[in-house]
């Protein structure tokens, strides 16, 4: 092999490596802005889930703002899921049995039937294949709860 063979081929294998790099990297901070985000969101349903004056402010006009606490601390759940989910930490293989999970509780079941198209809506207005499967898993294994024996 020539000298400059050899110096073509390392050169562009360094370049491949750069670049590789810089995808993980770049990836990596995607990650870590969304996982902020989603604290700052966490923070938010966990103070409106606790605090009846933040609820009643924040509740739909047709909800009574206890109902609003119980459904954002179920929406608090759905969201910790999902962004494990998001972030790679729940596989898509995974992702059923913590729906049919999360499904048991009456909470997370009242939460869906109420504010599931909201969820539909981002994850179609984000185009994320990743929220479009989280919420294709929660809605079946709602519909698994509901239609199971006894709702349950």
């Amino acid at each position: 092999m020539k000298v400059t063979t050899a110096v073509l081929l390392t050169s562009v294998s360094i370049v491949g490596v750069g670049a590789a790099r810089v995808s993980q990297e770049a990836r990596h901070q995607r990650q870590r802005n969304e996982a902020i985000l989603a604290r700052n969101q966490l923070d938010w349903l966990a103070q409106v889930s606790t605090d009846r004056e933040t609820a009643a402010t924040w509740a739909p006009a047709d909800m009574e703002p206890t109902a609003y606490q119980e459904a954002m601390g179920a929406n608090r759940l759905l969201c910790m899921i999902s962004l494990r989910h998001r972030l790679g930490v729940i596989s898509d293989k995974q992702l059923p049995h913590f729906a049919q999970y999360l499904m048991r509780s009456p909470a997370c079941r009242a939460y869906w039937k109420r504010f599931s198209t909201v969820r539909e809506e981002e994850a179609t207005n984000d185009g994320s294949a990743k929220g479009a499967a989280f919420n294709a898993a929660m809605k079946r294994a709602y519909t698994d709860a509901v239609d199971g024996p006894a709702g349950h």
